[in-house]
């Protein structure tokens, strides 16, 4: 389940329009402290929905077209 309403329907809409999707879980670097000047306590207080939703990374790409010209990436954040 998410937290962010019509984000099925954006998924669905999209492999709906003949794109391919791929699932992939966000890799821990992604989750890592990006607060250059923050200590990786205060960025965990900052940012502590990281440690209590899982992440999942969609890649969308369209059938039949050359793939630097279809490309189309989301992230959406699923509890």
């Amino acid at each position: 389940e998410t937290n962010r309403q019509g984000e099925q329907e954006f998924l669905d809409g999209l492999v709906d329009a003949e794109f391919a999707r791929e699932e992939h879980e966000v890799p821990p670097s992604f989750l890592r402290n990006a607060l250059a000047d923050r200590s990786d306590e205060e960025f965990l207080l900052l940012f502590s929905e990281l440690k209590q939703r899982t992440y999942t990374l969609y890649r969308f790409t369209r059938h039949g077209e050359a793939q630097c010209e279809s490309e189309a990436q989301a992230m959406s954040v699923s509890e």
